[in-house]
């Protein structure tokens, strides 16, 4: 399971106006989709569906490289991981896109999975599961056996945040997975949150946070 944190100025920033409490929920949101661009934008490179074509210029013709962007699918976890979705979509337009719901119980933090619409149409593509915060990893490693089980290409997790518990578990139970993230924190608290983290990505996302 390789583990890749993406170093950018633009990342970090971004992902520091995440961190601050301060953030209202509309800058939240602009804020989470733009880092999810930047992410899917370095681990777009694992991608080789790729194909050469003439192209004719103002003043003559050359070959461009075309991206095959129907090739690519995006899984967001229900509901937080739909903060990623909109402006991957600027780029990639044609992507097909699947929801997987999967919550965490409380109590025994164990992943309960409550939709899918998931089908064999990612066969032989490149997945890439969408989810903002991965603590514990149990929503992931669920999601990341759901989308296996169709064949895909590869598996690519992006994440704002991946605690070293959760980066561990993933390394056991989905080392074909890659995992491309903004930063690796310190780790969990009691509840399983990560720390010091950014808060609930989902509720800051839309706007539920409870004061």
């Amino acid at each position: 399971m390789p583990l890749k944190l993406v170093s950018h100025p633009l990342v970090a920033d971004r992902l520091g106006y995440l961190r601050d409490k301060s953030t209202t929920p509309p800058q939240f949101r602009d804020l989470l989709q733009q880092l999810g661009f930047f992410l899917f934008y370095e681990a777009s490179r694992e991608c080789s569906h790729l194909r050469e074509a003439d192209v004719v210029t103002p003043l003559g013709w050359t070959t461009r490289t075309i991206f095959d962007d129907k090739r690519i699918v995006l899984v967001p976890i229900l509901r937080a991981g739909l903060g990623m979705l909109e402006l991957i979509l600027r780029i990639v337009p044609n992507a097909e896109i699947y929801h997987v719901g999967i919550y965490r119980d409380e109590k025994t933090l164990k992943p309960i999975v409550y939709y899918s619409n998931l089908s064999s149409s990612i066969s032989g593509k490149d997945v890439f599961i969408l989810d903002p915060m991965v603590a514990t990893a149990g929503s992931v490693a669920k999601c990341h056996e759901m989308v296996k089980a169709f064949n895909p290409r590869t598996i690519i997790t992006l994440c704002a945040i991946i605690s070293p518990e959760g980066a561990h578990i993933l390394e056991k139970e989905a080392p074909d997975m890659q995992i491309y993230a903004a930063s690796l924190d310190a780790g969990l608290t009691e509840n399983g949150y990560i720390y010091p983290g950014l808060g609930d990505a989902g509720d800051r996302y839309f706007g539920n946070v409870r004061t």
